[in-house]
C-alpha cells in the first residue's frame, strides 16, 4: 500500500520511462506526455527512482541498438 499521490508518480515514470526507450521524442515532450507539470519535478523524480537523468538512460539503450 502506498499513497496516491505516490502512486500517480511512478506511474507516470514508467510510462516517461517506455517513452524514452522507445523513441526519440524530446525529453521535454515525453516528460509533458507523462503527465508532469515542469522539467525540474520530472528529472528530480526520474533520477530518484532510476539513478540516472532521462538522457542518461537513453544515451544507456541507444549505446546498446
Amino acid at each position: 500500500r502506498i499513497p496516491i499521490k505516490r502512486f500517480i508518480i511512478r506511474m507516470r515514470l514508467i510510462r516517461a520511462r517506455a517513452q524514452l526507450i522507445e523513441s526519440s521524442a524530446a525529453i521535454t515532450t515525453v516528460a509533458e506526455n507523462s503527465g508532469f507539470s515542469s522539467m525540474s519535478q520530472f528529472y528530480s523524480h526520474f533520477k530518484s527512482a532510476y539513478g540516472l537523468a532521462p538522457h542518461e538512460l537513453r544515451k544507456g539503450y541507444d549505446n546498446i541498438k
